[in-house]
């Protein structure tokens, strides 16, 4: 039966027939279960297959026959997965882990070898198939090791990241630019951040990615690799939104107020962003899409929206301790109500300086997206102040009503001042 397949090969070799090659893959790996005894042989069954993906990867490579290597990892997966669930055993580990590795090599060089051969084009087909290859490589290895080996899977990962980082460096000194490399990178990045993960426990596993996306970055434009920062912002947003969800389902009441783990890394989040800012605006222009303005936006709103978060969430937390303690002791509607109101006015006040803050800076520095920022969240402010004020206690009216007169006389010797200034925001296309 193997004699027929190379028969087969041959054929669509000298008659340039992909049918032909494509009835070989099939006969091929119909071949080990056609002949079958039912025993358990996996070192001839894998290094026949081995033999076999090597043979027809060079004859599609030769005839640019793509569609073969498709057929060829999903013949290697199927024989594979058979085999796995009739047979293997956990004595088996060793070589069923050698086998894998030695596949997913195999595959792994075949997106890069078209591409060599190309001239640096490649195909659809060849990217998918990397990034099918990498994905069942690693399900399948996290399968093998996960009831062994559990807490080594993150070293594996941390191994594919380096793999695929050579690698697509590699490609990019041989071909720059091209599509392969970049995607490469991507799987680098996306093994780099499940290493990372599955090491790390919470919340630190939040900052590992976010320190990992401000390295992106620094990479992203040192090196000129678009590319990069795309990951950067992927992984950034990843670690914020681990974080803040770890930081919603904290215990309250486990940590002090603002002297916690949990502020310092949204400092640490907070200041990444504001880096991340500074590298757009002193790169402005670097990349082709004319994006660096946008993004530099979008972070330095994402530094004072998570600012404005812990801060309006810590103050929160002392009066939910210090209801915690009320209720505890004995439960006092009245006293529940005023510490309520006292939490609503310091917030009310913390707001209003922050917004003139923004806007002042914005005015000082000239800077257009400051003072527009510093405006939009005055008037979310005014509005907060506006509608609380009636479910407010006697004396926190009076207080919340001071802080919004100041506000609005504020605004008002503001607009007076520089109206040609706020016009020209409004205005300003």
């Amino acid at each position: 039966m193997v004699f027929v397949t190379m028969l087969a090969v041959t054929f669509s070799i000298v008659n340039g027939s992909l049918s032909l090659a494509v009835l070989a893959v099939v006969g091929g790996f119909s071949a080990p279960y056609l002949i079958s005894t039912g025993q358990n042989d996996p070192y001839i069954l894998f290094t026949y297959i081995a033999i076999l993906d090597i043979a027809i990867i060079v004859l599609s490579v030769v005839k640019k026959w793509t569609l073969l290597s498709t057929l060829l990892f999903i013949g290697t997966s199927v024989q594979y997965l058979l085999w796995y669930f009739n047979f293997y055993t956990p004595t088996q580990l060793p070589v069923a882990f050698s086998f894998l590795t030695l596949f997913f090599f195999i595959f792994l060089a075949v997106p890069s070898v078209y591409l060599i051969i190309n001239g640096g084009k490649t195909k659809e087909w060849n990217v998918a198939l990397a990034l099918w290859n990498a994905i069942s490589y690693f399900g399948a290895a996290f399968l093998l090791l996960q009831p062994l080996y559990h807490e080594s899977i993150w070293l594996l990962a941390l191994a594919l990241s380096a793999v695929y980082y050579g690698l697509a460096f590699h490609l990019h000194l041989i071909l720059p630019s091209n599509l392969v490399s970049k995607f490469y990178t991507g799987i680098g990045t996306l093994f780099l951040t499940l290493s990372i993960a599955y090491k790390l426990e919470h919340p630190w596993m939040s900052l590992a990615w976010i320190l990992e996306s401000v390295l992106l970055y620094v990479v992203a434009f040192n090196f000129k690799k678009e590319s990069f920062q795309w990951f950067g912002s992927i992984v950034y947003i990843l670690g914020v939104s681990v974080l803040t969800a770890d930081y919603i389902s904290r215990n309250k009441t486990a940590n002090p107020p603002f002297f916690n783990e949990y502020v310092v890394l949204f400092i640490i989040a907070i200041c990444a962003a504001y880096f991340i800012t500074y590298l757009y605006y002193k790169n402005s222009g670097i990349f082709k899409d004319g994006s660096s303005g946008t993004l530099a936006n979008f972070y330095f709103v994402i530094a004072n929206a998570l600012c404005i978060f812990i801060v309006t969430n810590e103050i929160s937390t002392i009066y939910a301790n210090n209801v915690s303690v009320i209720t505890r002791d004995a439960y006092n509607s009245v006293a529940v109500g005023d510490l309520s109101n006292q939490r609503n006015t310091v917030i009310s006040i913390f707001w209003s300086i922050y917004s003139i803050l923004l806007i002042t800076v914005g005015f000082i520095a000239k800077v257009r997206v400051v003072r527009l920022l510093g405006l939009l969240f005055f008037f979310i402010t005014a509005s907060k102040i506006f509608f609380e004020v009636w479910s407010l206690g006697e004396i926190y009216r009076i207080v919340a009503s001071i802080v919004f007169g100041a506000i609005a006389l504020l605004a008002s010797f503001m607009y007076v001042r520089y109206s040609e200034r706020i016009k020209e925001i409004i205005y300003q296309n």
